[in-house]
C-alpha cells in the first residue's frame, strides 16, 4: 500500500504541474497580447517578488495534482457505499482545489468572478466524476459479460 501511496504522490505532482504549466500557456496565448504570463496576476500580487510567486504556483499545482491523485484511493474502499465516496472525494478535492482558484484567479472587484470559480470546480468536479464512472461502468460490463460466457460454457 505505501508504494501505492508513494506511486499516486509522484504522479500526482507531475500531472499536476504539468497540467498547471500548460493551463498558464493557454490563457497566455489567449491574452494576444504575445507575452508569457508565468504567474496569475493575482497571485503575483500577493507576493514581493514574481519569483516567488511562480514557485508558489509551481508548488500549488503540484499540491492540486497530489490531492486528486490520493482522493482517489477513497473509491477503492470497500466497505464504502459509492456515493458516501463520491462525497468524499468532493470535499478532499473542493478543500485543496478551491483555496486554490481563490488564490490564483479571484478578482476581489467582483463577486461573479467567486461565482464563476465554484462553476468552475463543480464542472471540473462532475466532468472528472462522469469520466471516471463510464470507464469504471464499461469494466463492470466487461466482466459481467465474461462470467456470462462463462456460465453459458458451463465453467463457472
Amino acid at each position: 500500500m505505501k508504494y501505492h501511496v508513494l506511486g499516486r504522490f509522484w504522479i500526482g505532482l507531475g500531472t499536476g504541474t504539468v497540467i498547471g504549466v500548460c493551463v498558464t500557456l493557454i490563457i497566455s496565448y489567449f491574452t494576444g497580447d504575445g507575452t508569457y504570463l508565468a504567474v496569475m496576476p493575482h497571485l503575483s500580487a500577493l507576493f514581493a517578488s514574481e519569483l516567488d510567486a511562480v514557485a508558489v504556483q509551481f508548488l500549488l499545482f503540484g499540491v492540486v495534482g497530489v490531492t486528486f491523485a490520493e482522493a482517489g484511493i477513497l473509491f477503492f474502499l470497500e466497505r464504502w457505499n459509492f456515493p458516501i465516496k463520491c462525497l468524499l472525494h468532493f470535499l478532499v478535492t473542493s478543500s485543496v482545489y478551491l483555496p486554490f482558484l481563490y488564490l490564483c484567479y479571484f478578482n476581489r472587484e467582483t463577486v461573479w468572478m467567486l461565482l464563476l470559480i465554484l462553476a468552475n470546480a463543480l464542472l471540473t468536479y462532475v466532468i472528472s466524476w462522469i469520466t471516471s464512472y463510464v470507464a469504471t461502468r464499461g469494466q463492470v460490463d466487461s466482466i459481467n459479460r465474461h462470467i456470462a460466457k462463462l456460465r453459458e460454457r458451463g465453467e463457472g
